[in-house]
């Protein structure tokens, strides 16, 4: 009797081990599956990252390009955008670096906001600088035609009083005469 209750608790015993077994067996392939969704859920993260900071960069570098004395504000937020990308290929698929890179990846997106609102601005005064500039040239080349007119004036009349200088009275005599009522003139 003592033989069958020892074959009964290893048979017992083998059960559990058996269900142990199979639930850890269960548990790591379902741990298993769970890491290789979030790995392809990092993979397909990490791609948005990368065409997001793309965009970006195409963005800072229509801004450069349209300026012609381009803002060193945007070469420098251009080229960290750069590092961040080479930093970003190269990097694990982890979830405390993509969520370090995201972090980064939005203070950036603001950043970009403000340059590129900065950026608009100036381009719009620059526009109402460059108007104000060309209508200021206008009234100035209008004061130079009408000072070049008063000038020729100017001498024109510098010449007849030129010459009326030169006039002198030669010989002439005069005296007081009182005219009548009939138009007859009496020396006084």
């Amino acid at each position: 009797m003592e033989n069958s209750n020892k074959g009964t608790g290893l048979k017992i015993a083998l059960g559990i081990l058996l269900a142990l077994f199979l639930g850890t067996g269960f548990y790591t392939s379902k741990l298993y599956n769970e890491k290789k969704e979030n790995e392809a859920m990092l993979i397909k993260e990490k791609e948005q990252v990368m065409n997001d900071l793309s965009t970006m960069a195409k963005q800072y570098d229509i801004a450069i390009g349209e300026n012609e004395a381009a803002n060193a504000d945007l070469v420098e937020a251009r080229e960290r955008i750069q590092g961040l990308m080479d930093s970003l290929k190269i990097s694990q698929n982890s979830v405390a670096s993509l969520w370090s890179y995201k972090k980064k990846y939005l203070s950036l997106q603001e950043e970009m906001n403000q340059l590129l609102t900065e950026n608009d601005r100036l381009k719009i005064e620059n526009s109402l600088l460059a108007t104000s500039l060309d209508s200021t040239n206008v009234k100035l080349a209008q004061r130079i035609v009408f000072t070049d007119s008063l000038l020729v004036q100017n001498n024109e009349l510098a010449n007849v009083v030129d010459d009326a200088a030169v006039l002198q009275t030669v010989g002439l005599k005069s005296f007081g005469v009182i005219q009548r009522s009939s138009g007859k003139l009496i020396p006084t």
